[in-house]
């Protein structure tokens, strides 16, 4: 009968106590729940604000905690705002912060891992070219005497990001303000060596389409950067914007895999890899037209860019490429042009003649010189024959060098099919500076086949025979002058032994055939004169006394 109320009296006990031990653990949670909701609202969300500043050196807005976990906490929108100098900024639609607590029991630090969701990033770049000008400081210890908060990575996930390129000297009007955008921007850095080594791997999508994988690593004190970059059908315009080029590309899409390295002491950055390159348009400076449809696949050594039979059209002139860009000195390139029209040849050159031209031509190329103003020159021949005026000609050449402001021919050579041989020079203005200036010789050109071709009746019984010429043509394209100096060697027929014609010179321009007379009335008189044979009143007679 006893053990009843012991058993009784043990189980009231019990049940109180449990009672009491639940009250107390209740409390506990409650009590743990509130210190850590303090903990996290007055001390851990101020610490990590007030960490990322120290950090970025520039303000940092952290919206207010939305969710906390015992190993993570989630604050709502949130922003580093631009500054008065520098307009740089970032939106997130959250901050995400994860941590292990248990790390402050064994090490007393807090190991910070910041996770920036869906951010809007705008990011300027500045006259000296580059593109975030934030200065990483050495990792802060802020945390109180109880702990130290240490920031080991930061991700941003889905993010849209626009770079603003920095408008260089004399800017195109299509590269003026102009913004290269991103989207599904997903990437996340490390910070290490307290925080003097950043390592860093991003994936994102151009606007303009594409893809572009970035991997790489900063050393902040060394000012160092190496980066991997992959790039499938990027537009090859955001590429020129993003980067400095020895070329401006404009069009087009680029694949590639190059590995970029940026010294800050270094006068430029150099690459290496692999680019290739479909139906882009390059615009190479101080050359008056683009590169369009270049086709092919470049090698990045180093300083140096080397063109493997890149293919493309120089207006309407095809061509196929190869040689060196470096970087330092500049263009070494050559280039075969294979066959050309001379149509598409001067509509390229904007180049109008004040005669007609036909035939088919091939060319070999050289594009070189600095950076900034790289020379065409180059050899030209026809395939075959061509027509120049009412002239057939049979291998024609001349060398020629091509700015934007002037086309220069030096040592022209033709052989006309009816004779003899034309050499020549000279300058054609191109832009606005439309003067043209060509001078010709020709040798021994059979002048009687050559009035046949411009359909000229010579009078009966005088023959030209082989003439030697100059012709001059100089002007504008509207307002151009052509003058002939035209010798006939032999005499073009005798009345007598004491009266002789020659052709002595043709004024192209306005005027027709003139002729040289003699008359030999003895050996002390002898009368000169010159006649067109059409108006006798231009005969000019000069008297000549010998004693």
């Amino acid at each position: 009968m006893s053990r009843v109320p012991n058993r009784h009296f043990w189980l009231l006990l019990l049940s109180r106590t449990s009672l009491v031990f639940g009250a107390i653990l209740l409390v506990g949670i409650i009590g743990g729940s509130w210190w850590v909701w303090v903990f996290i609202q007055q001390r851990l969300t101020p610490l990590v604000e007030r960490n990322l500043q120290q950090l970025l050196g520039r303000p940092v807005e952290l919206g207010e905690v939305e969710r906390f976990s015992l190993n993570s906490l989630r604050f709502g929108a949130s922003s580093i705002p631009a500054t008065p100098t520098d307009s740089d900024r970032l939106a997130a639609k959250a901050v995400k912060v994860d941590f292990e607590p248990l790390e402050i029991l064994f090490n007393r630090t807090l190991e910070l891992n910041v996770t920036l969701v869906q951010p809007n990033v705008y990011i300027e770049q500045d006259k000296n070219g580059r593109w975030v000008d934030t200065t990483i400081q050495d990792r802060p210890s802020e945390g109180g005497d109880l702990f130290k908060i240490e920031l080991e990575t930061i991700k941003v996930t889905n993010a849209d990001v626009v770079l603003v390129p920095f408008p260089q000297d004399n800017p195109q009007p299509s590269k003026a303000k102009t913004l290269v955008g991103f989207k599904q921007v997903n990437g996340i850095a490390s910070l290490l060596e307290q925080n003097q080594r950043i390592n860093f791997d991003i994936n994102a999508q151009p606007v303009s389409g594409g893809n572009l994988k970035i991997a790489g690593e900063t050393r902040l004190k060394a000012q160092h950067t190496n980066l991997k970059i992959k790039a499938t059908n990027l537009f090859a315009d955001d590429i020129s914007r993003l980067l400095e080029l020895p070329v401006d590309l404009q069009a087009g899409r680029v694949d590639g895999n190059l590995t970029v390295n940026l010294q800050q002491m270094a006068p430029k950055t150099t690459f290496a890899g692999t680019v290739t390159a479909n139906k882009v348009t390059v615009q190479v400076a101080n050359l008056p037209r683009k590169f369009i449809n270049t086709t092919g696949q470049l090698q990045f050594q180093g300083n140096n860019i080397v063109f493997e039979n890149v293919t493309g059209r120089y207006g309407n002139i095809p061509v196929k490429a190869k040689g060196t860009i470096n970087t330092q000195t500049g263009y070494n390139l050559s280039a075969q042009v294979q066959a050309v029209s001379a149509k598409n040849l001067l509509n390229t050159l904007n180049v109008n003649l004040p005669f007609a031209t036909s035939g088919e031509l091939q060319a070999n190329l050289q594009v070189k010189g600095a950076l900034q103003k790289p020379v065409l020159t180059g050899n030209i021949s026809t395939i075959k024959t061509a027509q120049i005026d009412s002239i057939n000609l049979k291998n024609i050449s001349s060398r020629f060098q091509l700015t934007p402001q002037e086309l220069t021919l030096t040592q022209i050579q033709a052989a006309p099919v009816i004779g003899g041989q034309i050499t020549g020079s000279g300058q054609i203005g191109l832009g606005n500076q439309r003067q043209i200036t060509l001078n010709f010789q020709a040798e021994n050109i059979p002048g009687d086949t050559l009035a046949q071709t411009y359909n000229f009746s010579l009078p009966n019984n005088i023959n030209i025979n082989n003439v030697l010429a100059t012709a001059k043509i100089s002007g504008t394209p509207g307002n151009l002058q052509t003058v002939a100096q035209v010798q006939a060697p032999k005499r073009m027929f005798d009345v007598s032994e004491d009266f002789y014609v020659s052709l002595s010179r043709v004024f192209a321009t306005n005027e027709s055939f003139r002729y040289n007379a003699l008359y030999r009335i003895n050996d002390q008189i002898i009368l000169r004169g010159s006649t067109n044979f059409d108006d006798e009143s231009r005969a000019l007679i000069q008297y000549e006394s010998r004693f």
